[in-house]
């Protein structure tokens, strides 16, 4: 890598020493949204990778649930991958979830789903927009409801007054016959 892309991507590796401060091993893990991407083992002295894997998935762990990660995919192929760490193979349907920026889409990938899509915060968020849409629908529908209802009181008020006024009327005619000699 170019060393000002290399710089951005830093604190994307981890790195492990040995007793005399040499480096050991290093895995990186790239992030895309809520996507996780492990890539780049190496491990130069292999006695050490049953020991330093399960310690930098650790740290992985940590990585994705302080970055909300939904899933991690790898294209490594060491048997710790699936047997200890829980990853899949990637059915071809779900090929198509790959963020772009990770690679190509092959059945060598690995896919480790550490959550539901549901809990993200852009799902949350859209969910949110969801209900606040639903409930200015039901605002307004109430609000329409509320209009008819006052129409309809008008429209009795005035019957009801008009009702008031031939009554009225009847007594007085009614009342203007009675009093005839």
């Amino acid at each position: 890598m170019p060393a000002l892309e290399l710089e951005k991507t830093f604190t994307d590796f981890q790195i492990a020493e040995d007793t005399e401060n040499k480096l050991a091993g290093a895995i990186a893990m790239r992030i895309e949204g809520c996507e996780g991407f492990i890539h780049s083992e190496s491990i130069p002295d292999f006695a050490l990778s049953d020991i330093l894997r399960p310690l930098f998935l650790e740290r992985f762990a940590l990585v994705a649930r302080n970055h909300g990660l939904v899933r991690v995919w790898t294209e490594e192929v060491a048997p710790f991958w699936k047997k200890d760490a829980g990853f899949v193979e990637v059915p071809a349907a779900r090929l198509r979830e790959l963020p772009p920026a990770f690679g190509k889409p092959h059945p060598a990938w690995l896919l480790l789903q550490l959550r539901d899509e549901e809990t993200t915060p852009s799902a949350i968020e859209k969910q949110f927009e969801i209900i606040m849409a639903t409930q200015e629908l039901e605002r307004l529908a109430t609000l329409r409801q509320a209009k008819a209802w006052a129409r309809q009181g008008k429209a009795i008020k005035t019957a009801t007054t008009i009702f008031c006024v031939l009554i009225f009327l009847a007594s007085m005619v009614a009342l203007f016959y009675a009093m005839k000699p």
